[in-house]
């Protein structure tokens, strides 16, 4: 029988993110998490004030790779993952408020059970 992997995909506050993948733009901030070799995590921190446009980037932690953009609205900012092949991004796309961190997993589609 597969694991079953439960995921909580909260707007955490409080949380540290790692300057090394701050964008050029502000204070805005990312990073990538190893929390199993089948569980990674993107979080993004949305900070103020809001640019506008969309930011791709890659982010690499191991041999994980993970592309995001960051679209830029009036409203929250979408950041968007696309894990490589294999891998799936759960989810794929996450509105982020100013002020707020999105969290969006990215598991290994043989381990993952779930609907």
């Amino acid at each position: 029988m597969g694991r079953v992997l439960a995921f909580l995909l909260p707007l955490a506050v409080g949380s540290a993110l790692s300057a090394q993948n701050a964008p050029d733009r502000g204070p805005d901030e990312w990073t990538l998490e190893r929390v199993t070799d089948a569980h990674y995590r993107v979080g993004f921190y949305n900070a103020e004030p809001p640019a506008s446009g969309i930011y791709p980037r890659s982010l690499t932690m191991g041999e994980m790779t993970v592309d995001i953009h960051i679209h830029v609205t009036s409203g929250p900012e979408i950041l968007t993952v696309t894990p490589p092949p294999g891998w799936v991004a759960l989810p794929p796309e996450l509105p982020v408020e100013n002020g707020n961190i999105g969290w969006v997993e990215v598991i290994y589609m043989q381990d993952w059970v779930g609907g």
